[in-house]
């Protein structure tokens, strides 16, 4: 959505996002349209939705609603298997965000050989979050023989060049678990506070973007923020 500066609607979609959602999240042009639901009858209005146009096949809606499993309903636990139920089919189509959200559903499920797969896979096809969480993948040796931190910072440059958001947050993080030695932590500590400036406002820009979807594998909290929604709805 491109900003209108001097709008009563300037910064919209952040108001919309900050209001529903705990976390990015992602929505290809073509499913920006749904935003008027959540905006208008609120998130029961916007799941249902989206929840059609994933029963017709959609991909993105396929994704987006799998994507929201990847987080816990209610309480801590989450249900990537139902994540997987709904979009392996469009994964194995071919669309990058359904295969991302996959390989990290099959992550949280244990399943990292096939997890990584999946991730490569999306990251070839140049979708910006794909490329960042495969570094992830190579950090932690998630699907790999070893892990490979300087691998993974390396791999960053990819990400980046893709213009993702999250990139020099990632990169931080990284140097400032001191597995790269205390020089590099003492950059990571020095560049965090730009880094978070940078994610924040790519999100305040556009915080439905591939470019800022960074995922949590910690979360405890539901991606929806009524999420008593969802859950009593069998989401």
């Amino acid at each position: 959505m491109p900003l209108q500066f001097g709008s009563s609607y300037c910064f919209s979609d952040f108001r919309l996002w900050a209001r529903h959602f705990a976390g990015p999240i992602y929505l290809p042009p073509e499913g920006r349209s749904i935003l008027t639901h959540l905006r208008s009858n609120g998130p029961l209005a916007f799941l249902d939705v989206l929840q059609r146009f994933a029963d017709i096949g959609s991909p993105w809606a396929a994704a987006t609603l799998a994507y929201i499993h990847l987080y816990p309903s209610r309480g801590p636990r989450r249900n990537p298997e139902r994540a997987i139920s709904v979009c392996e089919r469009t994964a194995q189509a071919g669309d990058a965000y359904s295969q991302f959200v996959l390989a990290w559903a099959l992550r949280l499920s244990g399943r990292k050989s096939r997890a990584i797969a999946w991730m490569k896979s999306a990251s070839v096809q140049q979708f910006p979050p794909a490329a960042l969480d495969l570094t992830r993948f190579v950090w932690n040796g998630w699907g790999l023989t070893a892990a490979d931190p300087w691998g993974a910072v390396r791999m960053l440059k990819y990400a980046k060049s893709l213009h993702h958001r999250g990139t020099l947050s990632l990169r931080c993080a990284y140097f400032k678990t001191g597995r790269l030695g205390w020089p590099w932590t003492l950059i990571g500590n020095c560049v965090a506070p730009i880094a978070v400036i940078r994610h924040g406002t790519g999100l305040l820009l556009d915080p439905f973007s591939a470019e800022n979807l960074l995922f949590d594998p910690q979360a405890d909290y539901a991606l929806l923020k009524s999420c008593a929604c969802h859950s009593d709805r069998g989401l």
